[in-house]
C-alpha cells in the first residue's frame, strides 16, 4: 500500500491521476492527519501495510513564512521528522519533496545534490531542515524540485493567464533565474519510481531542462497562451529588477539545480516541451 500524504496540494493531485490511470493501489490523506502530531499519525498508519509513504504536504507560503516561521517550521520541519520517524517504525520508503530554496543563488552554474545548502530565506530554512530529517532515514528518497506548476492549485502560470488577461502591461522579474518545473512530469518520475524500484535512496534534483528568468517564462507562457487560445487579451511584458519588485522573503537570484545525476534514472523535458504539455491538459480539461 502507498500512502499520499498531503492529497489537496498541486503536485498529490497530479500523482494521484497518475495511479488512478494506472490502477495504483494507494490511500491519501489532506490536513485530517495532522503531521505535525505523531500519535495521529501512529493510529493511522497502523495496520494499513505501508510500503511507501509519498510525503507532499508542505507550508509553502513564502513570504508569509517570515511572519509565520513557528508554523512555518512546525510543518516543514518538526512534521517531516514525524512523518520520517513513522516511516522508520513501519520500515516504508519514504518520498519527500524539497526546494532549490535551499540554496543562497549566489552560483554561476547549477548546483549539485553535492553542493553546499545556505538558504536564504524562513521558507528555504525550514525545508532544509525537513530534506535533513528525511535523508536521516536510510530509506528515504528526497526529490528537489523548482518552479513548480500545475494543472492544480495556484501557481505562476496561471497567475500570469489572469493578468495577461486582464491587463494591458505588465512587469515579471528577469534577474532571478531557475528552471520551471511541470508537475505532471514529477508525477510520472514518482510512478517510474515506485513501479520499477531501480531508484537507489538518497537525495535527488529533479527540474525541467532550463535556465531562464521568470520574465522569460512569462514569455514564454504568452506565446503558448495564444497558440491555444487561452489568452485572448493583448499585454506588453515588461522586464523588472527584484529592488524594483520588493518582496517580504528574500529569493536566490540562480536556483537552476544540475539534474545530471537522475539522468540515470529519468527522462528530463525541456521546459518549453512541458509548458506545452501543460497548455494541452489545461485545455482538454
Amino acid at each position: 500500500m502507498i500512502w499520499i500524504i498531503g492529497k489537496n496540494g498541486m503536485l498529490a493531485q497530479d500523482i494521484i491521476d497518475k495511479f488512478n490511470k494506472n490502477s495504483v493501489e494507494y490511500i491519501a490523506t489532506a490536513s485530517d492527519i495532522d503531521i505535525t502530531n505523531i500519535d495521529i499519525l501512529n493510529n493511522f498508519s497502523k495496520d494499513k501495510n505501508i510500503k511507501t509513504i509519498i510525503n507532499s504536504s508542505a507550508y509553502t507560503k513564502v513570504d508569509l513564512a517570515e511572519d509565520e516561521k513557528d508554523i512555518c517550521y512546525k510543518v516543514n520541519a518538526e512534521g517531516i521528522k514525524n512523518i520520517t520517524e513513522i516511516a522508520f517504525n513501519i520500515k516504508a520508503d519514504l518520498i519527500h519533496f524539497s526546494t532549490d530554496y535551499v540554496f543562497d543563488g549566489n552560483s554561476n552554474k547549477p548546483y549539485t545534490e553535492e553542493d553546499k545548502t545556505n538558504p536564504i530565506n524562513i521558507y528555504g530554512k525550514s525545508k532544509l531542515e525537513g530534506e535533513k530529517y528525511a535523508l536521516s532515514y536510510d530509506k528515504s528518497i528526497v526529490f528537489r524540485v523548482s518552479w513548480l506548476y500545475g494543472i492544480y492549485g495556484k501557481n505562476f502560470v496561471y497567475t500570469m493567464i489572469n493578468l495577461m488577461n486582464s491587463k494591458e502591461s505588465i512587469k515579471v522579474v528577469n534577474d532571478q533565474f531557475g528552471s520551471p518545473t511541470y508537475t505532471g512530469d514529477v508525477a510520472e518520475l514518482i510512478y517510474y519510481c515506485i513501479q520499477n524500484h531501480n531508484f537507489d535512496y538518497g537525495l535527488y534534483h529533479y527540474t525541467n531542462e532550463g535556465n531562464i528568468s521568470w520574465y522569460d517564462f512569462a514569455n514564454t507562457i504568452y506565446e503558448k497562451g495564444k497558440e491555444y487560445n487561452i489568452i485572448s487579451n493583448d499585454c506588453k511584458i515588461n522586464p523588472c529588477t527584484t529592488e524594483e519588485y520588493p518582496t517580504k522573503a528574500k529569493r536566490p537570484k540562480y536556483s537552476v539545480l544540475s539534474v545530471e545525476k537522475i539522468k540515470k534514472y529519468a527522462k528530463i523535458y525541456d521546459y518549453k516541451y512541458s509548458l506545452n504539455t501543460f497548455f494541452k491538459v489545461h485545455k482538454n480539461k
